[in-house]
């Protein structure tokens, strides 16, 4: 058996146990996968057969798994057939059976790939009325699993239906509804009408949903009548009037290219026909398998060739979306990819096959890229002043290599890269002489041989870059920053301790101004009081005159040094 066999096996059990797990403990979560079921005809009468679509719409999530169980009366409508030809599932954990005495259709199914679509095709179930009634087909136990590795279930909502089975005497048609009115005369046959369909919008794509739809028109008032026809002949045109209508539905359509006609009729005749495109396409590409350079094997080649093959038979393979470890997808056409240079360890690659409609297959797998020898650090720089540069680091490697040196910042970005050649002894050394901003960096270096090979990256200690001391006390460095903001500092104190002086200075001569004017001036009324007082008592005129020249005297005295003394105070400010 070969190699790539073995894993398609082993892809297909761990599938299986996956789904084994699932069934067991239902993991809950929530997001925006459906089962609905669809039926080919609504108008059912007894001894009528009809089929019944199951199909599920995955969103946006791959999904590899899934189970129901559908329910009916088995006193209204018995199962006769199920056919799972068409179903995107490609493997049953349990064969999708149906029993009629307790009335249900069951399956557990999964696929080896991962399947998107709005209508992946599950299985389809053919009914047979037995009596009148209604006809009520509800889905339990429902799951649908994510192609996640973990079996998460993605299943948010489920949606049955319910129809009416009548006598053939009760069975009305379903018709539009007939416009009456009374149309102009034209000149000339109608125009060609102007179709929209809302779940089909643009007629020139492909579409991945299968549901009931309607179709829309508008009448120009000389209209008459109008034939409508839908299948798959591109050119038809119908040619018996239906009434005068502006508007019809249909049941689901089958994958392939269909078109809708419509054309009018006024008093000249027919018009020309409107031939609407439809073309629907709900399976995904084939599911593929994805070769490798390597051949699946652990390899040191650190560049890859990815090749796959995958087919869509009826809208075409539009593109391949290729991610590697989940980053962003390249989208290409063709069926081979070149990776870019892959760091040694183990890598995943999703390849997604995407049809015309929207429709994808996935496959996952993994790429092991081995490293070579790595190279050793010896010492580096572990001490630079801002803006000087000198960073120096070496050490030992495989001789005759390339040595890939990144300085990376403390946010692991490389901010410089350079690259030298290790000797015949294997000793190598790097220099990066930038000038480096404040902060802590670290230098990452990583082997390369002649082939292309990696080594594992390895890291140095950590640089420190800082500002240049303009002086030391002990062990602690005062750079210029650190001095010029001191120095700012002592400068705003020193000012805001000689305003505080100042204005405490100013409040003291305040006070001494106040306290020698209030003294000066009581000692100068006292002294003009004595000299009243003197003048009214004394009976020797000279001596009397004697004593107020002297009293006079200090008077003037006290006045004139009391304006000395506050203007001396005065000019002190």
């Amino acid at each position: 058996m070969s190699r790539n066999k073995i894993f398609s096996n082993i892809n297909i059990w761990a599938t299986c146990f996956t789904i084994i797990l699932f069934v067991i403990f239902f993991p809950s979560t929530t997001s925006a996968a459906t089962i609905n079921l669809f039926s080919d005809k609504t108008n059912l009468s007894i001894g009528d057969e009809f089929n019944v679509d199951m199909k599920i719409d995955s969103g946006e999530t791959a999904i590899n798994a899934g189970q129901a169980t559908l329910k009916f009366d088995p006193n209204i409508v018995n199962v006769t057939e199920i056919h799972k030809e068409n179903s995107v599932f490609n493997f049953w954990l349990s064969e999708p059976s149906f029993d009629n005495t307790s009335g249900q259709v069951g399956f557990i199914g999964g696929s080896s790939s991962g399947l998107s679509g709005k209508s992946l095709e599950v299985l389809k179930v053919k009914f047979k009325v037995k009596t009148t009634g209604t006809i009520s087909l509800t889905l339990t136990d429902s799951a649908v699993t994510a192609n996640d590795g973990a079996g998460t279930n993605v299943l948010s909502a489920v949606s049955g239906i319910e129809l009416k089975s009548l006598l053939k005497s009760e069975i009305n048609v379903i018709k539009p509804t007939i416009i009456n009115k009374t149309p102009s005369t034209a000149s000339s046959a109608s125009a060609k009408p102007i179709v929209s369909v809302p779940l089909y919008p643009n007629s020139s794509n492909w579409y991945n949903v299968s549901s009931n739809f309607l179709a829309t028109w508008n009448l120009s008032n000389d209209v008459v009548g109008v034939s409508t026809a839908l299948n798959k002949i591109p050119n038809f045109d119908p040619s018996v009037s239906e009434g005068l209508f502006d508007n019809k539905s249909y049941p689901p359509l089958d994958d392939g290219v269909w078109y809708l006609h419509v054309r009018f009729r006024n008093n000249i005749g027919w018009g020309q026909t409107n031939h609407y495109r439809i073309a629907i396409d709900t399976v995904p590409p084939t599911p593929f398998k994805v070769e490798t350079s390597g051949d699946g094997l652990p390899t040191n080649k650190t560049t890859q060739v990815l090749s796959y093959q995958s087919n869509d038979q009826t809208s075409g393979v539009l593109a391949y979306l290729i991610s590697i470890d989940g980053q962003t997808p390249t989208e290409t056409d063709k069926n081979s990819f070149t990776t870019g240079i892959l760091i040694p360890g183990i890598h995943k690659v999703k390849i997604v096959a995407q049809d015309k409609a929207g429709n994808k297959t996935e496959n996952i797998t993994k790429l092991e890229i081995l490293p070579i020898q790595a190279p050793v650090i010896n010492s580096v720089t572990k001490d630079l002043f801002v803006g000087e540069g000198g960073l120096s680091t070496n050490g030992t490697s495989l001789p005759g290599i390339t040595i890939i040196a990144d300085l990376k910042d403390s946010k692991n970005q490389t901010v410089y890269q350079t690259k030298t050649n290790s000797d015949n002894s294997g000793v190598w050394s790097v220099l990066f002489d930038q000038p480096l901003k404040s902060g802590m960096y670290y230098v990452q270096i990583v082997a390369q041989d002649d082939k292309g090979s990696l080594s594992m990256p390895i890291n140095s200690d950590n640089v420190k870059v800082h500002e240049r001391p303009v002086f030391s006390v002990g062990n602690f460095d005062v750079t210029y920053k650190l001095f010029s903001g001191l120095l700012v500092i002592l400068m705003f104190s020193l000012f805001v301790y000689g305003m505080f002086m100042r204005r405490k200075r100013d409040k003291a001569i305040f006070q001494a101004e106040r306290e020698i004017d209030l003294e000066l001036t009581s000692v100068e009324q006292i002294i003009v009081e004595m000299v009243e007082i003197n003048k009214e008592k004394s009976q020797d005129w000279e001596a009397q005159a004697r004593s107020n020249f002297n009293l006079t005297t200090i008077g003037e005295h006290i006045k004139s040094k009391k304006i000395a003394i506050l203007d001396a105070i005065e000019n002190i400010r």
